[in-house]
């Protein structure tokens, strides 16, 4: 458990956990049109919440942050933008090849893609969408200006053969955003509402970034 919630610490700071970038062919292209697509994700990893104090103390300030941060997500309804991400993505591909969206979102355990053919209903093609890490921490020295960060990964997989015909990463990184660091109090008022704000705005960067082109 310690070495998840470490790799889900790094994921939400770094590129390190991020897939790598395959744009659909134009052969797999041409194979969407009219055909069925589901939506599949692995669930919410634990939501971090990183202060300087929790920091001090490593794996175990990872975890102290996990539980508070999950804490925090229930308390206040704080929704994790994958479903959203998937859901906005799967229309996108809908309108660009006239699919058909198969509902619901399916929760997958494993990212083994036999498993996640299987969870697809018998759909023509899947969308694997797998948040990494989501949370705020705190900058550096400055242990009262935190900011929040959110990245996930994305396949589209042809359930026929299981192969991946397209894979990409989204980082929701404020800081190259130019947006501001705000103040712990700022992060929690009002239900945690600027929270909720920069985790739709991170749904929109992601839903855009995947999004066929």
């Amino acid at each position: 458990m310690r070495k998840i919630l470490s790799l889900a610490f790094l994921c939400l700071l770094t590129a390190g956990c991020v897939s790598s970038t395959q744009p659909l062919s134009s052969g797999d292209r041409g194979g969407l049109t009219g055909k069925t697509i589901a939506m599949t994700t692995r669930g919410s990893p634990a939501f971090l919440a990183m202060t300087a104090g929790k920091g001090m103390f490593a794996v175990a300030g990872v975890a102290v942050a996990a539980a508070s941060g999950n804490e925090l997500v229930r308390n206040n309804n704080i929704a994790d933008p994958t479903e959203a991400i998937a859901q906005g993505v799967a229309a996108a591909y809908g309108a660009a090849y006239d699919m058909q969206v198969v509902e619901p979102v399916n929760t997958v355990s494993t990212s083994d893609i036999s498993a996640i053919v299987k969870a697809s209903g018998g759909a023509n093609y899947v969308l694997d969408v797998a948040s990494l890490g989501w949370g705020y921490t705190y900058l550096g020295f400055n242990f009262n200006q935190f900011r929040v960060g959110y990245t996930v990964n994305m396949r589209v997989i042809d359930a026929s053969t299981g192969k991946v015909i397209s894979t990409d990463s989204c980082i929701y990184d404020p800081k190259k955003m130019g947006k501001p660091a705000v103040s712990h109090d700022e992060l929690l008022a009002d239900g945690a509402a600027y929270i909720k704000k920069e985790l739709a705005d991170a749904t929109r960067l992601c839903v855009q970034k995947f999004s066929p082109k």
